[in-house]
């Protein structure tokens, strides 16, 4: 995503300052990516 500070923001943070995600949230930003595009591929189905 773009910012004004140059992009490389999730959810408001700036990517590079090297913060850290645990196991959980990777599962779930995984879990929704999968989500959105099996949401998308039936939509393109239809």
């Amino acid at each position: 995503m773009s910012s004004r500070t140059g992009g490389e923001v999730r959810h408001g943070v700036d990517l590079k300052s090297g913060i850290s995600i645990d196991a959980d949230e990777v599962r779930l930003n995984c879990n929704l990516a999968r989500s959105y595009v099996t949401f998308l591929v039936a939509e393109d189905d239809r």
